[in-house]
């Protein structure tokens, strides 16, 4: 009867273990998909005036850059349109 005991015991611990290995891995593989997008999206970008630019940086964003967000070099202010389209998709 002492050894059910012991191997009923040892099966509930073997399950709680791979329930918590089961969960370790669901978040390693959400932070590491996380990890990976954020990287992908540099912090900066650098367009140049007057030139058609494509980005293709691979995630599913768009955005728009408005003129006071955007500084000029030289502070002439040559963006000749309200605000800048910028489609990360």
């Amino acid at each position: 009867m002492e050894r059910v005991r012991l191997c009923l015991e040892r099966k509930l611990l073997y399950k709680k273990i791979l329930y918590l290995l089961l969960v370790l891995g669901i978040l390693a593989l959400s932070g590491s998909l996380y990890y990976a997008m954020w990287s992908s999206v540099p912090s900066t970008i650098m367009l140049k005036a007057d030139m058609d630019q494509e980005l293709n940086l691979k995630v599913p964003a768009s955005g728009e850059l408005y003129r006071e967000a955007v500084e000029v070099s030289g502070g002439n202010g040559n963006i000749r349109t309200q605000h800048i389209y910028v489609n990360l998709g």
